[in-house]
């Protein structure tokens, strides 16, 4: 069971990084592109659009490197724990994986203001 759920607070995390890497390396060509950061200050034209990528690409192999780490070490030291207690611990670092995950947005959209403008909306 132990192995079960760290496997599972680990998708976050590797999720974070593989989408970061496809928002940096990926341009997207169209607006119909299956990897797209989409927000309405994001889509006004390519060069927000390619900033809102690098931003949050960035910010999410950062964030998933980390909760990476921070992940498997929350495994091996709960490892010793009784599963129910175990459970509840697993369900609360995976709402802290979300909220990093959640944040890559709102440090995106600052971003995208900070540089072009509050009027951009």
């Amino acid at each position: 069971m132990w192995f079960l759920f760290s496997a599972i607070l680990m998708t976050i995390p590797l999720v974070m990084i593989f989408m970061g890497q496809c928002l940096v390396k990926v341009r997207p060509r169209s607006k119909r592109c299956r990897i797209y950061y989409r927000t309405e200050r994001s889509m006004r034209n390519t060069t927000t659009t390619r900033f809102a990528h690098q931003v949050c690409g960035k910010y999410y192999i950062w964030a998933g490197k980390w909760t990476m780490i921070f992940t498997a070490v929350i495994a091996v030291a709960f490892s010793r724990m009784p599963i129910e207690r175990y459970e509840t611990a697993c369900g609360i670092w995976m709402i802290v994986e979300t909220c990093f995950l959640l944040f890559g947005v709102f440090l995106t959209e600052k971003a995208l203001s900070h540089r072009f403008g509050h009027d951009l909306v």
